[in-house]
């Protein structure tokens, strides 16, 4: 295989804003062996490679700086290529006329095998014309799935089409309408890394701007910086921020820019060096996420080359949140939950909590476990030891007690330390949007009686999300006569090994809660029951027996059946959900909980089937199932 000759030194400084500020590196750039653009047009990256597809030989090439590769000779018949989460790409197999959007190559990189899958366009959309395709969500060949997104030209939905195991399916592909009319390059972008999301941006290659949807419309951002009609473009999260990949200077060239969108400020460039693409509308860009503050940036100019560059963000200053929360340590002087700073002084972070976890938030970690004046000497927390939090402002004092959450839940907190004399923390409940694997029963389990270690007792996740069941029944024996267990959504390595189910434990509200017999063998405990760290004391009480155990951390039930009864007894629900003008509108289903864009509750557990609220985005949850819903 020939070489390639590297046209710029590894490490070369691009751009570099201020010296603490983000950088732009390029790695390397090659000119040699790069298709026609007529056959080439467009690319994506991963893994230290930049793809791309001839469509005349339908051979899928890659570049990694030293040479091309070729990797397949049975690619697509047109030029339309993107990368999932995994490193496989999918490859659009048409292109003009009626074939166009209805088949596509996937290339599986862990197999080389590249397979033909037939496409189904979701009703609301049409086939036409498509010549790129935006980053794809997820792993295409996995159980899981990914999402990829397709626009297509005069088309104003864009098709969400969700594939799995290398197949795609039908009825989780779906057409999300912009009312922006697309031309053949416009692409849509996810904004999260979860492919059962329909947040995603769309790039209009002619008119420039990135679109999405602000909960009521579709809207761009600002347009700054020197932004061009040339197409490619993408987005990344890092750090917790937003950035915008965008095409820069002039149309059909290859410079191109970084925006951070919380501040919509240009925080790096890449000036144009390259002869005009028109023929190939511009340039290709994708990013890829290496670590928080490490991003690598694709770039294939059709006809041109193809170049790979580092985005470096600064490490962000951070508190931590130390206590008995999930991820606080359990009261470690070593070990806390980051919050990372957004902006300055200001500290935001996610967290799970159970009720009567407490934490309190500092900005320096021992260096010990017995390190507490290091912590305690730059310790922020209430002035009433262990007093409750409330939703919304709390004051923070320096040196002051602990925080203590009354109701379990997911929060988002906002710490604000831009005055020290009057600190704050802001608290905001979330619903609930991670769901572990599968859960494990610990306790007076027969035979193996409080091992950390056993995973024979296992709940596996329901088609219901949220809900989990036991396929066999659990045999319960306390020789001291009823029994004691809990949950967990982590093992420990051996029969002594009880951090991770600490860190990762499920149980009742209120410690050593007895379930009653509701007279049909099933039991009832709190809503409040949420993902975090218990410590002692907080488990559920049964009379000894063996018994078929539903979960559903969604609503916040335990069932126990001592027969068949319980299995398969909750099925996925068959609800739909409408955003209306002003009104929520439920069809089907039994319990209905409304969460608005902020995480509060609209509604809990409610029989409702019609709710009045304001305009806005909702997460709908009907029998343990959630929806998003914008209402007008």
């Amino acid at each position: 295989m020939k070489k390639i000759t590297q046209l710029v030194a590894v490490g070369a400084l691009l751009v570099a804003m201020s010296a603490n500020a983000q950088t732009l590196t390029q790695d390397w750039k090659t000119t040699t062996d790069i298709p026609a653009q007529t056959n080439a047009r467009f690319g994506t990256g991963f893994g230290g490679k930049v793809y791309t597809n001839d469509k005349s030989s339908k051979t899928l090439y890659a570049f990694d700086g030293t040479e091309r590769i070729t990797v397949s000779t049975a690619a697509g018949a047109a030029v339309g290529i993107a990368a999932d989460d995994a490193g496989n790409l999918i490859i659009l197999d048409g292109w003009a006329g009626a074939g166009a959007m209805k088949s596509v190559k996937l290339w599986n990189k862990t197999t080389g095998e590249i397979t033909t899958m037939a496409v189904t366009v979701p009703e609301g959309a049409t086939a036409a014309r498509m010549d790129a395709i935006g980053k794809v969500v997820g792993d295409m060949f996995s159980e899981t799935g990914a999402a990829a997104f397709f626009t297509g030209n005069a088309n104003t939905a864009v098709s969400k089409i969700f594939i799995a195991n290398g197949a795609q399916v039908a009825d989780k592909s779906k057409a999300i309408e912009t009312g922006i009319t697309f031309d053949a390059t416009t692409i849509a972008v996810p904004l999260t890394k979860d492919p059962k999301s329909d947040d995603i941006v769309v790039r209009h290659r002619s008119n420039k701007d990135f679109y999405y949807n602000n909960g009521t419309k579709w809207v761009a951002y600002p347009r700054v910086g020197t932004v061009s009609a040339s197409s490619g473009g993408t987005v990344f999260t890092a750090n917790g921020t937003l950035y915008t990949v965008e095409p820069a200077g002039t149309n059909y060239f290859d410079g191109f820019q970084i925006v951070d969108r919380s501040t919509d400020k240009v925080v790096a460039t890449q000036a144009e060096s390259s002869v005009e693409n028109k023929q190939g509308y511009g340039t290709s860009l994708e990013a890829e996420v290496i670590d928080e503050t490490t991003v690598r940036i694709y770039q294939f100019h059709a006809g041109g080359f193809a170049a790979q560059y580092t985005f470096t963000l600064p490490a962000p200053k951070v508190v931590y949140l130390l206590g008995s929360i999930e991820g606080g340590g359990n009261w470690n002087p070593t070990v806390g939950l980051e919050a990372k700073e957004t902006s300055t002084d200001v500290y935001e972070a996610d967290f799970n909590a159970c009720p009567g976890n407490n934490f309190k938030i500092t900005t320096q970690l021992g260096d010990s476990k017995d390190d507490w004046d290091t912590v305690n000497s730059n310790i922020y927390g209430f002035e009433t030891d262990n007093a409750n939090a409330v939703i919304g402002e709390n004051a923070l004092k320096a040196g002051g007690g602990a925080i203590r959450i009354e109701e379990g839940g997911s929060y988002h907190v906002v710490i604000n330390l831009t005055n020290t004399e009057a600190a704050t923390m802001t608290l905001t409940k979330k619903p609930m949007t991670v769901f572990p694997d599968k859960f494990y029963v610990v306790g007076n389990i027969d035979g193996h009686a409080w091992d950390p270690s056993y995973g024979e007792a296992v709940l596996m996740p329901t088609e219901q999300e949220g809900v989990y069941k036991t396929a066999a029944k659990v045999t319960f024996n306390n020789d001291g006569g009823n029994a004691y267990f809990s949950f967990t959504s982590a093992l420990g390595a051996n029969n002594s090994d009880w951090t991770p189910v600490n860190n990762n434990q499920w149980g009742a509200k209120t410690g050593n809660t007895t379930l009653a017999n509701q007279g049909d063998a099933s039991f009832f405990f709190s809503q409040d029951a949420t993902l975090g760290y218990f410590g002692s004391e907080h488990n559920y009480i049964v009379a000894n027996g063996s018994y078929y155990i539903d979960i559903d951390i969604v609503n916040g039930t335990v069932t126990l059946y001592d027969g068949l009864s319980g299995v398969g007894s909750v099925k996925a629900s068959a609800a739909k959900v409408y955003g209306l003008n002003g009104e929520i509108r439920v069809e089907g289903g039994n319990m209905t909980s409304i969460f608005n864009a902020a995480g509060q509750a609209v509604a809990l557990n409610s029989a409702e089937k019609a709710f009045n609220v304001a305009r806005g985005m909702y997460i709908v949850v009907v029998d343990g199932k959630a929806q998003k819903v914008i209402v007008k």
